[in-house]
């Protein structure tokens, strides 16, 4: 992943310990994306940690924020939210998808599969014409 790609600015750098200077436990870079499908996606998954009582903290992080992170996910829309392990071949936390992106990935899918009653209602039926 490079930092100076475009949209880079919907991502959800996370920092899943304390150990880190400067780091946040989970934190937004920046203003919301303009693309209305990626802000549901932000959305969902802001929604969905806070859910899981993660604490958070909407603002621009700095360039470095990501390399001390224990754990990197952004987020969008074709690519839901996907786990980071390396940035400008540096490695994130120990190079591997860690416990909290896999467990916000899992709720993600709970949620637009119906296996999450809380959130039942951000799915619309559709009819089955067979």
């Amino acid at each position: 992943m490079d930092l100076t790609s475009p949209g880079i600015s919907s991502a959800l750098p996370c920092c899943t310990t304390r150990s880190s200077p400067g780091c946040k436990p989970l934190a937004s870079t920046g203003p919301s994306p303009r693309a209305a499908s990626a802000v549901v996606t932000r959305c969902s998954i802001i929604d969905i940690a806070g859910g899981m009582g993660l604490p958070l903290v909407a603002r621009r992080s700095t360039r470095d924020e990501p390399y001390c992170a224990d754990e990197v996910l952004p987020t969008g829309t074709a690519a839901d939210l996907t786990p980071v392990v390396e940035i400008d071949r540096w490695r994130i936390g120990d190079g591997l998808p860690g416990l909290l992106t896999r467990q916000l990935q899992q709720r993600h899918f709970d949620c637009f599969h119906g296996r999450d009653e809380a959130r039942v209602g951000w799915l619309s039926p559709v009819a089955d014409r067979g």
